[in-house]
């Protein structure tokens, strides 16, 4: 059986939340869908992941970093190889055997 493949959803591992959202709402025009439960911080206030639209376009932002744990400076090779870029894939639970 084959499955059949309802949209694809990158997932952008990104340094700064706030930051990143802001990118893709007031810029881009994105809006969000639905994000992870607000946490606290020493670098404030942010949500670990945000799922975003725009149109029939969707991505999901995560946090790189656990609360406190963010280093101040983006790591350069991580950010020019986004070696942690993943793709979700919409699925129908009905294909499960």
């Amino acid at each position: 059986m084959t499955i059949t493949a309802r949209g694809m959803t990158p997932l952008l591992q990104v340094h700064d939340m706030p930051q990143s959202l802001a990118f893709y709402r007031e810029v881009l025009g994105f809006a969000i869908i639905d994000a992870s439960a607000v946490a606290e911080a020493p670098e404030g206030r942010f949500s670990h992941w945000v799922w975003l639209a725009l149109g029939s376009a969707q991505l999901v932002l995560n946090t790189a970093y656990d609360e406190g744990q963010r280093p101040a400076a983006r790591g350069e090779a991580r950010q020019r190889w986004h070696g942690d870029t993943c793709l979700i894939f919409g699925v129908d639970d009905r294909c499960r055997p």
